[in-house]
């Protein structure tokens, strides 16, 4: 998906710890796109990287391809998705300490100088 000027896309993410794994906080962008980090990322700043990259290198969107890693690790998608619902609807079950979910609209715009920028319209944490 090419993002040009006026398109407003709205961005699901998720952090968490990972308990068996030591130093594991990963954040996973879900919508529109798939993005891992494992970094202890917050998931706003993660979206404003995925964003800024998007303006500065590619202006298109595409899934990261996590499949090995997420093999590896035995983590679905779909689980994903399904805790962030949980979570925006106050059903937390997961059984975690700390879990993030962020819902964030960005609006993309150009610039004087026709160059591709973006901003933050809202935020919804849960």
């Amino acid at each position: 998906m090419k993002i040009k000027n006026g398109d407003i896309i709205e961005f699901l993410a998720i952090s968490w710890i990972e308990p068996q794994w030591e130093f594991d906080f990963p954040t996973v962008i879900l919508d529109p796109i798939i993005r891992y980090s494992s970094y202890g990322k917050s998931c706003e700043s993660f979206i404003d990287d995925v964003a800024m990259d998007f303006c500065c290198n590619t202006n298109e969107l595409k899934n990261e391809d996590i499949s090995e890693e997420f093999n590896w690790r035995k983590w679905k998608i779909s689980n994903l998705k399904r805790v962030c619902n949980e979570r925006m609807n106050n059903k937390d079950i997961w059984k975690t300490k700390h879990v993030k979910v962020v819902k964030q609209k960005i609006k993309f715009y150009n610039d004087k100088n026709n160059e591709l920028m973006y901003k933050i319209i809202s935020t919804k944490k849960y």
